[in-house]
């Protein structure tokens, strides 16, 4: 199995060796020539994944190791049979417990007792 790889991406080869040959560049010089044969292409969000770019590709799978999809035509893979899995949602814990820390820090360094109060979190997505 032929993978192209963003050069960004962290640990790939640790990741995906197992799998195939790994063909590594930066994102933003992946292109239909450089896909034409591969099977599988992990990206982050600098490489646009559409039609232009996977159409005649022998291309099954697509990952994004981003939380972002707006670089994903999403609709082209699913007319075309191509998995696709990103990263959407993977920080949201993270976020989350950034945020109470701050309001915690904050409320100290104010001298404000916060444990009486109630907090109300508006949002979208998988944080708000």
């Amino acid at each position: 199995m032929k993978l192209i790889i963003d050069d960004a991406c962290y640990a790939y080869d640790e990741i995906f060796s197992q799998f195939g040959e790994i063909t590594t560049m930066a994102g933003r010089d992946i292109n239909s020539e450089s896909v034409k044969d591969a099977d599988v292409l992990i990206v982050r969000s600098r490489t646009k994944v559409n039609q232009d770019l996977l159409e005649g590709s022998n291309v099954k799978f697509v990952g994004s190791t981003v939380a972002g999809l707006d670089h994903v035509d999403q609709d082209y893979l699913k007319e075309n049979n191509i998995t696709f899995f990103s990263a959407q949602g993977c920080n949201s814990m993270a976020v989350a417990e950034f945020v109470i820390s701050a309001i915690v820090n904050l409320a100290n360094e104010l001298n404000f007792d916060y444990t009486q109060k109630t907090l109300g979190i508006i949002g979208v997505g998988n944080v708000g």
